[in-house]
């Protein structure tokens, strides 16, 4: 998890930049990230326009539009802008280090045969200590038995009764139990969880990147004036081969599966991930969202009916124009696994309540839950807040189990 953060940020000072560890930033320092780079500590954006990855931490996988005012966390991704940001939290107080610091609280935890152990183990020790002083004086006084054979017999009752094993074989245990779990993507909130999980009753699912992919991917191509699917995708593609943004990334790979090439544009520019534009001869085409759209004047109403049963499936929607006048439209998601609805009913045929839980809106959660075979929905919950969702459900009298990928699911 630490080394997840950046390692170097580039301080602005008047007119001059300079780079420096980004242990060293200070909070209230401006600091610039180009594009593709890491945000090296949490902050306010200052200058410039970006849709940020915010991925490694909130296991979202669209990144998030970002601007003036707004916030940025320490770790996350800059795909397109060149931002200035104000550091506001460093170095101990940034999101990644709480994290790290709660999942090292979870580690240190033991389990109660461990205790139990231990305590053994306290008495154990120094009776058989006893006993060998014991024995040795039995030997060497009163039977009057050589320095070493008595040396001996007193060494042999501390080995054969050496609690050595009582003190190793509970940690030890554990330590492979939990080994094997992390080779497997599992990690154990507490040493506890071995010995209680056979009476799980309740499984918290993370959504995004463990019931789905993480990425997005394109379902539904619609176009409008005369414009067929092909079209509008090789048109969109065309204009948004060069971006490195996630949805342009999608949508070149849908044209390359189905083998349609993109048009050579010119004039090619991107807006801080809302959206792009670029000329074909002498036709204006742009590509985005319904911000990008919006201030554009472009009137999106032809679209609307198809846009809200899109919405409602949760999908991201990404606008394609010609000239002003809007042609086509591309929806997204986030993929559900293909063997996660195998996995729901395996867990489901054990006995256990599944619950999905994501910071998703309500009915972009219902549409993935009704898909993979889950009941019951926790939406709009924010990253922080998942450690105490885990309490509300134990606080019910549940053993509750979480299930999740991202570093926001690791307390």
């Amino acid at each position: 998890l630490a080394a997840l953060h950046a390692d170097r940020a580039r301080i602005i000072s008047g007119d001059t930049e300079r780079e420096i560890p980004a242990s060293d930033v200070q909070v209230g320092d401006l600091i610039r990230v180009r594009p593709g780079e890491k945000i090296p500590v949490d902050g306010e954006i200052v200058e410039g326009e970006t849709a940020v990855d915010e991925s490694i931490v909130t296991g979202e996988g669209i990144p998030v539009e970002k601007s003036p005012g707004d916030t940025v966390t320490g770790a996350t991704m800059n795909t397109v802008g060149l931002l200035v940001i104000r550091a506001t939290r460093v170095g101990e107080e940034t999101v990644l280090s709480q994290i790290v610091r709660l999942v090292e609280t979870a580690q240190a935890d033991k389990a109660p045969i461990q205790r139990f152990a231990d305590a053994v183990a306290n008495v154990f020790v120094p009776v058989v200590v006893s006993i060998a002083l014991i024995t040795f004086l039995t030997w060497y006084v009163a039977l009057d038995a050589t320095l070493s054979f008595a040396l001996t017999a007193a060494m042999a009752v501390l080995v054969i009764a050496c609690p050595c094993a009582l003190g190793l074989a509970t940690p030890t245990a554990i330590l492979v139990g939990s080994g094997i779990g992390l080779q497997r993507g599992i990690l154990f909130k507490r040493a506890s969880v071995l010995e209680r999980i056979a009476g799980l009753q309740t499984l918290l699912l993370d959504k995004t990147g463990t019931l789905t992919s993480g990425r997005p991917k394109v379902t539904d191509v619609l176009a409008l004036h005369g414009y067929d699917e092909q079209e509008v995708l090789r048109l969109a593609t065309g204009v948004e081969q060069g971006s490195t943004h996630p949805l342009a990334k999608a949508v070149t790979q849908e044209a390359q599966r189905r083998q349609i090439e993109g048009y050579k544009f010119t004039e090619v520019r991107e807006e801080g991930g809302r959206g792009i534009s670029g000329r074909l001869n002498d036709d204006l085409l742009q590509v985005g969202s319904v911000r990008f759209m919006a201030a554009a004047s472009i009137n999106m109403t032809p679209f609307q009916d198809s846009v809200q049963v899109l919405q409602d499936q949760g999908k991201t929607i990404v606008y394609v124009a010609r000239n002003q006048d809007i042609i086509g439209l591309i929806g997204l998601t986030d993929t559900v696994r293909a063997d996660a609805a195998a996995a729901i009913r395996r867990l489901r045929s054990l006995g256990l309540r599944l619950v999905m839980v994501t910071g998703d809106h309500e009915r972009a959660a219902r549409a993935v839950a009704q898909a993979v075979g889950v009941d019951e929905v926790e939406a709009d919950v924010l990253p922080q807040e998942k450690s105490d969702l885990v309490e509300r459900y134990q606080t019910k009298g549940e053993m509750v189990g979480m299930v999740g990928d991202g570093i926001n699911d690791a307390p």
